[in-house]
């Protein structure tokens, strides 16, 4: 009679004779420095009193000091949002080598007034519209209240104001992390 196996046996068998690609072992060192640049960011922001968590990091890292930092970059431009990013961020983004941090502050916070404007304006826009159309069905009166956020305009300019914000941003979070790489290979 054959011998009955578990499957957790035969998930070893089959595991004994696999071998990690390198495009996977990177993958994996990727994913374990992301983990570890997160947690190096959490740090960072909730410890104001330590300036130096992130190069400190970077040299206890030793031959891994250059993925940390892709790392630790990528970390800390996702964390960039137009009108909430912290000052903590743009530390972090100078330690790591980004010389000029104002423009790219500038940029945000144009990104983030362009957005609260077209809000205004749309906001406006279907107000008028409807308190015209109302008037003309004969209802008019400082009783009438608009609420905005109901219409089916509102939801697609927010959609579409998102998208092009979201692209903005992308692109300033790009051109940074490309700042601090090119920066971070040069001689110095």
């Amino acid at each position: 009679m054959a011998e009955v196996k578990s499957t957790i046996e035969i998930a070893l068998e089959k595991a004994k004779n696999m071998e990690i690609s390198s495009d996977d072992r990177r993958r994996f060192k990727h994913e374990e420095m992301m983990s570890r640049a997160k947690d190096i960011f959490q740090d960072h922001m909730n410890n104001f009193h330590r300036p130096d968590i992130l190069g400190h990091a970077l040299k206890e890292s030793g031959k891994d000091a250059s993925l940390l930092r892709q790392c630790l970059t990528e970390v800390l431009v996702g964390a960039l949002e137009p009108g909430k990013s912290s000052e903590r961020i743009w530390e972090g983004l100078r330690e790591l080598g980004l010389s000029d941090t104002d423009c790219f502050e500038k940029a945000l916070t144009r990104i983030a007034e362009d957005d609260a404007r077209s809000r205004r304006e749309t906001a406006q826009r279907i107000t008028d519209r409807v308190r015209r159309s109302l008037a003309e069905a004969g209802i008019s009166g400082t009783a009438v209240d608009i609420h905005v956020e109901a219409s089916d305009q509102w939801r697609t300019s927010l959609s579409e104001g998102d998208t092009r914000k979201r692209v903005e941003l992308d692109a300033i979070r790009t051109q940074i992390a490309e700042a601090i790489e090119k920066r971070s290979s040069s001689p110095r």
